[in-house]
């Protein structure tokens, strides 16, 4: 996560250097918006510590046994929400997704006769 977080604020920096707005600008706002953007806040207050650095990934585990637990509860969660840009930083949406299930194709029988 703070690789992530500390990646796109680099990002940014380079590209407001630039004079340009560009990906990295776009997915700061949106995440500021969205909860990605608390990953990133606490990245940036906290020191590179081990035992922060799992306190922070703690929220991201839980709410991957929530949606888990959702799915069970009712089959069919829209887990391509979280692909969108600003919901959830990337390490936390793949780990969330590899967890998610995936939905089988429908399959179709054709009579013949």
């Amino acid at each position: 996560m703070r690789d992530w977080a500390l990646d796109l604020c680099q990002r940014v920096e380079d590209e407001l250097d630039a004079g340009q707005h560009g990906e990295a600008v776009t997915e700061w706002l949106l995440s500021r918006l969205m909860p990605s953007g608390l990953s990133i806040i606490v990245t940036l207050r906290e020191r590179r510590a081990p035992a922060k650095h799992a306190f922070s990934a703690l929220p991201w585990s839980f709410q991957c046994q929530a949606f888990l637990n959702a799915e069970t509860e009712a089959p069919g969660c829209q887990w391509h929400l979280l692909q969108l840009p600003g919901v959830m930083p990337p390490p936390a949406r793949h780990l969330i997704l590899a967890k998610a299930p995936v939905p089988e194709p429908e399959t179709t029988t054709e009579a013949s006769g």
